[in-house]
């Protein structure tokens, strides 16, 4: 991500929880996203998607990554 920050040296703990905040933010972004997708399946078409139970789990994840930075 940040390769020519990088080589050769240690990243700064400054650089590296930007990362994390980065990361966390867009997974839980695209978790958002696709969990109210599986939820209008369930909803409208009666189809059962597993979406519904693992995009939170990984919303969750991302949620408990970025508060660990806290």
């Amino acid at each position: 991500m940040y390769s020519n920050q990088l080589q050769g040296t240690d990243p700064s703990a400054e650089l590296v929880e930007q990362t994390v905040n980065v990361s966390c933010a867009v997974t839980c972004g695209v978790a958002g996203f696709f969990w109210a997708w599986a939820f209008h399946n369930i909803t409208s078409k009666g189809q059962p998607d597993l979406g519904f139970l693992s995009f939170p789990l990984a919303g969750a994840t991302a949620y408990w990554g970025f508060m660990s930075l806290r």
